[in-house]
């Protein structure tokens, strides 16, 4: 087996690294190239310096073959080699593939199975009418769990580090949208210029924020120095606010808070300090009136109905549907499309921010304790497997991508209960909507990408040892 160190000296040419001599036979020269496409396989090397397109099995192939003519000067050895890396470069990907499929957490990808199902169940009894059984929206929200699941596993077969190279400058070019979206963006409900029209489908900027935002913090925040000042952390705080800033403009609040609120997770973890945190809070407390006064008029009269203001018949009234709703379930519900609240056009946004009330009253006490039960599992889970990982850096990226998961579905459980303030936030997986539940797919498909991969170093060893793997091989000085 070829060794670390041997690659660490830049032996990748086969027939030096064997100690072969220029008649060595070819049958070592192919099971030395196996060897080293194991180790190269095992510490996900990048090969790029050397050749692009091609990965890294590929690219030590390709090395070895042509070590294998420079050595032995014979070109029946040069064609056997070149022959047994094609097969090899071709049978590559469905092995890669197979092999990442038995790493990954598949604990979480069937309770995200399951999830995705209620709400297929959710979105199909919110849209039901005797006329239109499987209404546009059912079939729009089948697609999208349909996509996003393929989504999901095209993600969770990629390189994280690949996608967290690439998240940097499409973290960039979101924040672009984001301004592009104040100037051109298409008007929804209450004035709000959150989406681009692309035609045959709208999307909101503000989403693609979610996602790529733990790639740009990560990539500037270097994950293992628990010592860094404030001032490294300077940039990052900046692209937070202004990002935020934008999301409020457009104006979406609830979402500018997930964004903020996971940005908050992040510095917290990468150990910002808690005079930060104290400083933040009292600015925070100081700001408050200022804030107020740049509200909209209905977004002042959601906090005035969560505290207790406004009429049952206005500014309650959506509110206080969700929670009749809910209460008229019971312990086991109504039954299946039996929801009076929902059929008989009571509760508002029953298949978007409402949808959980739908699953309140039809499924009652015990449905809606049964998905709140999958949701903790699966964030367990996740949390549980992110604990376990080795790699500070890959910790940071992982958690900023299920803190918007997270949080927004503490925020929609809470909402259509009155623990807090309507704020439009989407309930993952379940409500209805292509963008964030592509988004979440995507999310989920990273975290699983990064799960699959940093398992297969070892847990026990040091991170400095394991961040060694990304610089044994380069190119010749």
């Amino acid at each position: 087996m070829v060794s670390v160190a041997q690659l660490a000296e830049h032996r990748v040419v086969v027939p030096r690294v064997v100690g072969s001599s220029p008649t060595t036979h070819p049958s070592k020269i192919l099971k030395s190239l196996v060897d080293f496409c194991i180790v190269c396989d095992t510490l996900f090397i990048d090969t790029k310096r050397y050749t692009s397109g091609r990965g890294a099995i590929g690219s030590a192939l390709a090395l070895g073959a042509r070590g294998c003519q420079f050595e032995s000067g014979r070109p029946d050895h040069f064609f056997t080699c070149h022959f047994f890396c094609l097969s090899m470069v071709a049978r590559y990907p469905f092995s890669g593939f197979l092999r990442s499929m038995r790493s990954f957490d598949w604990v979480s990808i069937w309770l995200l199975v399951i999830l995705s199902s209620i709400g297929l169940l959710a979105v199909y009894s919110a849209t039901y009418t005797a006329d239109i059984p499987c209404s546009g929206f059912f079939y729009k929200q089948c697609l999208g769990v349909i996509t996003g699941f393929l989504l999901f596993f095209a993600i969770s077969c990629s390189n994280y580090k690949t996608l967290q190279y690439w998240g940097v400058s499409l973290f960039v070019f979101t924040t672009g949208l984001l301004v592009f979206t104040l100037i051109k963006g298409s008007m929804g409900g209450w004035g709000a210029q959150r989406w681009i029209n692309l035609g045959f489908i709208k999307f909101q900027p503000s989403e693609l924020t979610k996602l790529f935002f733990p790639a740009f913090f990560t990539y500037f925040v270097n994950g293992e120095d628990l010592h860094r000042s404030f001032k490294s952390f300077i940039p990052t705080l900046l692209v937070l606010g202004f990002s935020t800033v934008l999301v409020l403009k457009q104006p979406d609040l609830g979402t500018a808070l997930i964004i903020l609120g996971s940005g908050m997770i992040l510095l917290w973890i990468a150990n910002i300090g808690r005079t930060f945190f104290m400083c933040a809070t009292l600015l925070g407390v100081i700001g408050a009136p200022v804030v107020w006064n740049h509200l909209h008029h209905y977004q002042k009269q959601r906090v005035v109905v969560f505290l207790g203001g406004g009429s049952s018949q206005k500014e309650r009234y959506q509110v206080e549907q969700s929670r009749i709703a809910i209460g008229s379930g019971g312990t086991w519900g109504k039954g299946f499309l039996q929801g009076t609240q929902n059929k008989l056009n009571f509760l508002p946004a029953s298949h978007t921010d409402f949808i959980f009330s739908v699953i309140g009253e039809e499924f009652g006490f015990i449905g809606s304790c049964l998905v709140i039960l999958l949701f903790c599992l699966l964030f367990l889970r996740m949390l549980f497997k992110i604990s376990r990982m080795p790699y500070a850096p890959a910790q940071l990226l992982a958690m900023g991508l299920i803190a918007p998961v997270i949080l927004s579905t503490i925020v929609n459980m809470s909402m259509v209960i009155g623990m807090l303030p309507a704020v439009g936030i989407p309930l993952p997986f379940i409500t209805y909507g292509i963008t964030h539940l592509w988004i979440g797919f995507a999310s989920l498909g990273w975290y699983n990408s990064i799960v699959s991969q940093v398992a297969q170093l070892p847990l026990g060893a040091p991170i400095a040892e394991i961040k060694t793997a990304d610089h044994l091989l380069r190119p010749p000085e």
